[in-house]
């Protein structure tokens, strides 16, 4: 039965590569009593962490209990907010995951339509004629220019 009201603080955590436990980086801005000027305190906690949720980027909530080692004295209370990269992360797995499916039902695809070769060899030989025929279009263009000039030069 707790006595009165545990201290709570509201962080982000910065690592969780300890078994159980995390630290967590809280931040207190305050006004300094003279200049009125905030003033930025960073803080870091031990925290334990019996279900190993917590991962680094998390926002989560801690609360003051009583010491469990040396240096922690906090435990997490409530996971507030997921980090970003953790949901990018899963993301990426899920993208990657749909393009492995792909390449494999892609290549059962290939192996039963081998026209596909055929098809990129006529495509490598219609440039040649079209090269030809750009050729042939360009002579014409020459013999059509030259009466226009013999014309003009009569004159």
């Amino acid at each position: 039965m707790p006595r009165g009201i545990y201290k709570s603080r509201i962080g982000t955590v910065v690592s969780d590569k300890m078994d159980k436990t995390v630290v967590v980086n809280v931040i207190q801005i305050k006004k300094h009593p003279r200049y009125t000027k905030a003033i930025k305190r960073n803080t870091t906690f031990k925290a334990h962490d019996e279900s190993e949720n917590c991962q680094v980027g998390d926002k989560v909530l801690i609360i003051e209990t009583k010491p469990s080692s040396k240096t922690k004295r906090w435990r997490v209370s409530k996971i507030l907010e997921r980090s970003k990269m953790v949901e990018a992360e899963k993301a990426e797995s899920e993208s990657k995951l749909a393009e492995e499916e792909a390449e494999i039902t892609g290549s059962k695809l290939e192996a039963a339509e081998p026209e596909v070769e055929n098809v990129e060899a006529v495509q490598a030989s219609e440039p040649q004629a079209a090269s030809e025929a750009a050729e042939e279009n360009e002579s014409e263009a020459i013999e059509a220019e030259e009466p226009e000039d013999k014309g003009g030069q009569a004159e």
